[in-house]
């Protein structure tokens, strides 16, 4: 959905603006509920998985640290490479009812993170108190930090390596529909 330069000006909510940036990235994929789902990534291709873990969170550096957020992991074999963080978005005049925020980060960052203190970039991962840990978000309007249940990361990391084990990501990496997409884009 495009924003209005008038949408841009009334929507005070700090999540349609990072939706907007370069830093997060608006999808409409469906959210599912429950636990931990695999699931098709494409219609008829029963070959391409996806993992999502939902999740709680709480932003420790926030005034209200303790009260947890429901994001998403995900993981789909098309993006091997890739984790990606997803926000579900309040619903205002500037966003449909199912718009979310996806921050895409390696998988490899959020595996080690899990041990030492990894990043450089806009996305840091590093083990946090007993049983948590942190993710930091940096975008062009602030810093986030996350505190994420570490079995959750774990279990969802198990299952992305099932899907496609470390060491065999190019093999999952479709070049020629790559290419195809760019050169049809223009």
């Amino acid at each position: 959905m495009q924003h209005s330069s008038k949408a841009r000006e009334l929507c005070r909510y700090p999540a349609c603006r990072l939706a907007r940036g370069r830093w997060g990235r608006r999808v409409g994929m469906r959210r599912p509920t429950g636990g931990r789902r695999t699931q098709p990534s494409q219609e008829g291709d029963p070959m391409q998985k996806s993992a999502v873990r939902p999740m709680p969170v709480t932003f420790p550096d926030s005034p209200l640290p303790d009260v947890p957020v429901d994001v998403e992991l995900r993981f789909d074999t098309a993006l091997p490479y890739a984790a990606c963080l997803v926000f579900p978005l309040t619903p205002c005049g500037c966003t449909g009812s199912d718009a979310e925020v996806c921050w895409y980060f390696s998988r490899d960052l959020l595996n080690e993170g899990r041990h030492v203190p990894t990043g450089t970039g806009d996305v840091k991962i590093s083990p946090g108190p007993v049983g948590e840990v942190l993710i930091t978000l940096q975008g062009p309007d602030g810093r986030a930090v996350l505190s994420a249940p570490e079995d959750a990361v774990t279990a969802f990391l198990t299952d992305s390596f099932t899907l496609v084990p470390a060491g065999s990501e190019t093999d999952h990496l479709d070049i020629d529909a790559t290419l195809a997409r760019l050169r049809a884009a223009g």
